[in-house]
């Protein structure tokens, strides 16, 4: 479960990197190659956040997720 977990996440990060003007989380979902279900995709992104691995702009229906910018 962990792998498929991680390529999730991968995914995730990959997809967000080919849209650097950021995108919502319905945006995210269209993109994948795989489906979540919303609260699922939701968890992910907030593990990404928190790891600093994307950034986070926004609240509520206004928030866009963006690439980590490498420092």
């Amino acid at each position: 479960m962990a792998k498929r977990t991680d390529l999730q996440l991968s995914e995730i990060i990959e997809t967000l990197a080919n849209h650097p003007e950021g995108l919502t989380r319905g945006e995210v979902s269209k993109h994948l190659s795989f489906s979540l279900n919303d609260k699922t995709l939701q968890r992910r992104l907030r593990t990404l956040t928190e790891a600093h691995r994307i950034r986070k702009e926004g609240e509520r229906k206004a928030t866009k997720y963006f690439p980590q910018e490498l420092t």
